[in-house]
């Protein structure tokens, strides 16, 4: 317990737990106390709890605990579900399941609205705007999956923001005759494009380097801080020098620390983004409609399931040469502004 006591004490701020129990083993009961004496240990005691026991499929006919007939949800303290009998293998009362945090959810739930100044006149502003925006019109069309499925995986997390800062792009581009603007406009954008796309798998390195060393035990901060200046040299180049004090500039990107690992979700987002629009430019009719039931099913189906309708395959090189081609033409267009 102690050494996953960081981890565990996050719980405390949990609205809800599942408490998953192989209703097969012999001693469950134990179990169940010594995960009750862990939340108490932890703080944790206090946050509303359900029990799931599973397998129930694999126990010979006849009661559960006190006599229960599954798959059934048994009501605690208030009325709501404590207990729900069921079997992940076979799905039974697996509806129930999600009955039972959506009774629980829907009880804490708290609707507010944040009014939000959308700009001070600065392009990245818009930018950053048009990246949330995108977030929330995801997390709406995906709402009706549930509370389990809505949430999006890794892949397809960041495609809904970045379609939203490439759809404002082009906007403002085509809207724009100054050329000086349009450097600026295009300049932001692949500059956005090399921190979303290099940068992020430049990080994405390091924390691979820094967990395969970590297997041999424990790094001081000097040897994190080399793993990160290697790293960033490699990605950066010769053309950019830097002082001892960035060492520890790793210490400013959260998901490092609280979602390991994400970093590689906004490459992927970019180039898959890239590739959806390409797709688009080239056979508009009916794509709208496509992409659309691609939000709408949040986390229900993977990647590879909700790209085939657009005839993209990420398994494939091309797929992220695409994505890729579409960053070297913003350069090239940059470029001939300034020639």
């Amino acid at each position: 317990i102690a050494a996953f006591r960081a981890t565990l004490e996050e719980t405390k701020d949990a609205t809800l737990l599942v408490h998953v129990v192989d209703a097969t083993a012999p001693d469950r009961r134990e179990r169940i106390r010594d995960v009750h004496d862990v939340l108490q240990a932890i703080g944790a005691g206090h946050v509303p709890r359900i029990e799931v026991f599973n397998k129930c499929d694999a126990l010979a006919p006849g009661p559960i605990e006190a006599g229960a007939v599954w798959p059934r949800a048994e009501p605690g303290p208030g009325g709501r579900p404590a207990r729900v009998l069921a079997s992940a293998g076979t799905g039974a009362g697996m509806d129930l399941v999600i009955e039972a945090i959506r009774a629980h959810a829907g009880r804490s739930r708290v609707t507010r609205v944040a009014r939000i100044p959308p700009s001070q006149g600065r392009l990245r502003d818009a930018m950053t705007l048009a990246h949330e925006l995108g977030h929330g019109v995801h997390q709406v069309l995906a709402a009706p999956q549930g509370a389990l499925l809505a949430p999006t995986p890794l892949t397809l997390s960041e495609t809904a923001s970045v379609f939203g800062e490439q759809l404002a792009f082009r906007r403002l581009l085509a809207r724009e005759r100054d050329p000086r603007r349009r450097r600026a406009i295009l300049a932001g954008k692949v500059e956005d494009m090399l921190n979303t796309v290099i940068r992020q798998i430049a990080f994405c390195e390091f924390e691979r380097r820094l967990h395969d060393a970590r297997r041999g035990g424990e790094l001081t901060a000097d040897e994190i801080g080399e793993l990160w200046l290697a790293v960033q040299g490699e990605s950066l180049g010769p053309a950019v020098a830097f002082d001892d004090d960035y060492r520890s500039f790793w210490c400013y990107i959260p998901h490092f620390v609280h979602t390991p690992f994400y970093v590689y979700a906004y490459a992927f987002g970019d180039c898959l983004v890239n590739a959806l629009y390409a797709r688009y430019l080239e056979e508009q009719e009916g794509f709208e409609e496509r992409f659309l039931d691609l939000l709408r099913a949040g986390g229900s189906r993977k990647h590879g399931e909700l790209l085939a309708p657009f005839g993209l395959d990420a398994t494939r090189p091309a797929f992220w040469a695409t994505g890729l081609e579409t960053v070297e033409r913003l350069i090239d267009d940059l470029e001939a502004l300034d020639a």
